[in-house]
C-alpha cells in the first residue's frame, strides 16, 4: 500500500512597522564640535607645546530606516532578514583654523594652527550586516 501525502503552507502575514516602505527617515543634520589639537606653535620667537581649539560647524548621520523580518521557508533559519541603517554617504576632508591656543593656560594672542577634519557630505539608508 502506497500513500501520498500533499501537504499545503500558506502563509498570512500582516507586518506592522513603524513607516511604511520607502518612509526612510536618514538625515545629514549639522553639529558643532569642539576640534582640540595638542601641538607645538612659534610664539615670541620660541616653540612652545600649546593646546589649539575651534568650535567647528560639522555634519552627522541620523534617522531610521526601515527593517524587517519575514517567515521564509527558502531561508536557513526559517525568516528573510532586510536590515537597513543609517549611514555617512560621502566623507570630505576638510582644512580648519584653530584659532584659541593655549600654552600654560595662558592664551597665545596671535597664534593659530590648522588641523584635518572629516565632514560627512551625504547620508542614506544601506543594508546592514545580518
Amino acid at each position: 500500500m502506497v500513500m501520498t501525502l500533499t501537504l499545503t503552507l500558506t502563509f498570512t502575514l500582516t507586518l506592522h512597522s513603524a513607516g511604511a516602505q520607502g518612509n526612510d527617515n536618514c538625515q545629514l543634520i549639522p553639529v558643532r564640535e569642539n576640534i582640540i589639537k595638542e601641538t607645538t606653535v612659534l610664539h615670541l620667537n620660541r616653540q612652545v607645546q600649546a593646546s589649539c581649539s575651534a568650535e567647528v560647524n560639522l555634519h552627522k548621520c541620523e534617522g531610521q530606516c526601515e527593517s524587517k523580518v519575514i517567515p521564509s521557508v527558502r531561508h536557513a533559519r526559517g525568516f528573510r532578514r532586510d536590515c537597513r541603517c543609517c549611514k555617512e554617504g560621502t566623507i570630505r576632508t576638510r582644512t580648519v583654523p584653530l584659532t584659541r591656543c593655549f600654552h600654560n593656560g595662558e592664551l597665545l594672542v596671535g597664534v593659530m594652527d590648522m588641523a584635518e577634519v572629516s565632514d560627512l557630505e551625504s547620508c542614506s539608508c544601506v543594508s546592514c550586516m545580518n
